[in-house]
């Protein structure tokens, strides 16, 4: 899963349709670490391309039964951001 996004990087390169994608998450029942990459498309992600940005985020996960997995919470913190509003989720073909 990622996100698809128009994103303007800090260059002042505004890239249509970019893919966001976690990378990494470190943390605990307290507080998780997203590392983020973008990339200049999700084709440019699935072809093993360069990310043209980095970022890192944190929350704090619910861990109550029935919760989301942190991957997808990941997802749900990132969309509530003001730099992620109106991102779309992007389904992987074969994550299904």
């Amino acid at each position: 899963m990622g996100l698809k996004i128009d994103k303007t990087l800090d260059s002042g390169i505004t890239l249509q349709g970019a893919y966001v994608k976690i990378t990494n998450i470190n943390g605990n029942k307290d507080i998780l670490d997203l590392s983020v990459c973008v990339y200049v498309s999700y084709q440019a992600c699935r072809d093993g391309k360069t990310p043209v940005d980095y970022a890192n985020y944190k929350f704090k996960p619910s861990v109550i039964q029935g919760a989301e997995n942190f991957l997808k919470q990941g997802y749900m913190h990132l969309k509530t951001l003001e730099e992620f509003k109106g991102s779309l989720d992007v389904f992987e073909p074969d994550q299904f």
